[in-house]
């Protein structure tokens, strides 16, 4: 067990925040379509996986990290209005839709895994670029520049779809959607259409979380059970409707993590996690941080 000082404690504290834009990354579109379709897609952190192949196929090939989200948000918006056409609405109207939904989201997960090993094996990957081992000094403090990225790209993610919901004319639609389905088409809202666009959105940002988990931390088919299940405290946590909860949540985990890491073995960490989990599930299962609206 280490000493606990305060330089070490600081590092601790930065670099699990840090971390925890990740969380926050992936759990931002798995809570946004829970929250909106209450649906949890069980195969949200295996398409961000997806994502982060995706940005390594376009590295590889000469494009700069940043400039790939070009073609993977794009890419992954499109697969997710696909999801939502051909799986969610076809299970609209039918008993036990919400389980048979969540089965045919597994087996997704499933089939994208299997398609990650048939394209890009089973490897360990990593996204690596010219600044990847570079660092930078915060006040006395040394940062990896690519960790810095994530945690910015992860904000930039959590602040554009807050402010879509809150100050768009769409985004408010989708809000109405999500407080009450049959009240939103009363008033002539497309529920169909915007259930697309919210399904969309919430996997486009798995582009985001794809890239920003690549350009820390390595990657292979599977390991989306560990993101999702991180996610998923980040949202109970943070609460499902609450989106800037749900950033506070993801960067409060990432800390605590870390410091709880830097004094006890790494089996103690998700021991903790998870019964903070089974907690908040028991005590107040909205969520700690939840309030009405994003």
């Amino acid at each position: 067990m280490n000493v606990l000082s305060f330089p070490l404690l600081a590092r601790a504290v930065v670099s699990g925040v840090l971390f925890g834009g990740i969380y926050a990354a992936i759990a931002l579109g798995l809570g946004l379509v829970w929250g909106v379709m209450r649906i949890l897609n069980i195969g949200h952190a295996a398409l961000a996986i997806l994502g982060a192949y995706l940005s390594l196929t376009l590295v590889q090939a000469g494009m700069d990290p940043l400039l790939s989200l070009l073609v993977t948000i794009p890419a992954l918006y499109l697969v997710g209005v696909g999801l939502q056409r051909f799986v969610v609405e076809s299970m609209h109207g039918r008993k036990e839709a919400e389980l048979h939904t969540f089965l045919i989201l597994y087996g997704i997960m499933v089939a994208i895994e299997n398609l990650q090993v048939f394209i890009w094996s089973a490897d360990v990957r990593l996204i690596s670029t010219a600044y990847s081992s570079q660092n930078l000094n915060f006040l006395g403090l040394i940062l990896p520049v690519g960790r810095v990225i994530s945690f910015v790209m992860a904000a930039a993610a959590v602040a554009t779809v807050y402010l879509f919901l809150t100050r768009t004319k769409m985004g408010r639609a989708v809000r109405a959607i999500a407080s009450d389905r049959e009240a939103a088409t009363l008033m002539g809202i497309s529920v169909r259409r915007l259930s697309r666009v919210a399904f969309g959105l919430g996997t486009a940002t798995a582009a985001v979380a794809g890239l920003s988990l690549g350009l820390v931390s390595s990657f292979f088919p599977g390991i989306q059970i560990v993101w999702v299940s991180k996610a998923f405290l980040v949202i109970v946590l943070g609460g499902v409707d609450n989106i800037l909860g749900l950033f506070l949540a993801a960067l409060v985990l990432g800390m605590a993590e870390n410091v709880i890491g830097v004094v006890a073995p790494a089996f103690v960490v998700d021991f903790v996690a998870y019964v903070l989990l089974i907690g908040t599930l028991m005590v107040r299962p909205q969520g700690l941080m939840r309030r009405a609206g994003p």
